[in-house]
């Protein structure tokens, strides 16, 4: 395995960070997409991104989207929903990307979502 390869490694690094940094943040919400529908999906990014917190997002497999590397955390920070595709911009190696998150969820071997507040 290389790196960061599940959101539990995460968030223990993210953990450790905050308690030797004695910082704090309330809780966490985890997303694993296995058996998420369309709707779980776009409601777990829409209350997260309403309310200002940004979603850290575990690719492991881009399937046919080529707007984002594989084996790779960006962190989507904005959405919209047009009939039954999702769409997000995320921040990716600096850059601005938006990406067809509903194509990546029927293309890929899908991932995990975690964001703080």
């Amino acid at each position: 395995m290389r790196g960061v390869d599940t959101v539990s490694k995460y968030q223990d690094g993210y953990d450790k960070y905050l308690k030797t940094s004695n910082l704090s943040l309330s809780k966490n919400k985890i997303l694993i997409l296995n058996n998420s529908s369309i709707n779980e999906i776009f409601n777990y990014l829409f209350e997260a991104i309403n309310d200002d917190h940004p979603v850290a997002f575990l690719n492991l497999d881009n399937g046919s989207e080529n707007q984002i590397d594989s084996w790779h955390w960006t962190t989507i920070v904005s959405l919209e929903k047009i009939d039954d595709t999702i769409y997000v911009n995320l921040c990716d190696e600096g850059l601005l990307k938006k990406v067809n998150l509903s194509n990546w969820i029927k293309t890929s071997n899908n991932d995990s979502f975690i964001y703080y507040y």
